[in-house]
């Protein structure tokens, strides 16, 4: 494999985790804009937290496994692209690689976590407003 293409796979694969961030923005924005704009009972709105942050929780927890994988892809791509670039210098300078840093997964599991945190802890406020049922 030429060295290029493997520069081209590390980008697709920056790609796919910012892909994975806007699916996990969305998602976030929805939901809060959803409890932040339906006029509901207090029972209906505990309900219906009960069981989007349920389902919530369980897209996280496939977004932030797709988010390890695309990192590890990354991290074993920046270690090849450095090898290649020691070993062949004339097609891939190392001072475009050494600028080739993608965050490890910890860094991106707690950013991840904290969004979700926010997001569960709106939710839950949002539900527990006082009867929203508009009176007729």
């Amino acid at each position: 494999m030429e060295p290029k293409d493997l520069l081209q796979m590390y980008f697709e694969r920056s790609i796919a985790v910012q892909t994975f961030w806007n699916f996990e923005v969305t998602i976030a924005f929805a939901i809060i804009a959803f409890f932040g704009s339906v006029r509901m009972t207090a029972t209906r709105a505990r309900l219906l937290a009960t069981l989007f942050t349920i389902g919530y929780i369980g897209f996280v927890s496939v977004n932030l496994s797709g988010i390890h994988e695309v990192t590890e892809a990354r991290l074993a791509l920046q270690s090849i692209l450095v090898s290649a670039s020691r070993e062949n210098p004339s097609k891939l300078p190392l001072p475009l690689i050494s600028t080739v840093h993608p965050p490890q997964f910890w860094m991106m599991c707690a950013m991840h976590l904290f969004v979700d945190v926010i997001v569960i802890s709106t939710v839950w406020y949002l539900a527990r407003r006082p009867d929203q049922k508009q009176q007729v």
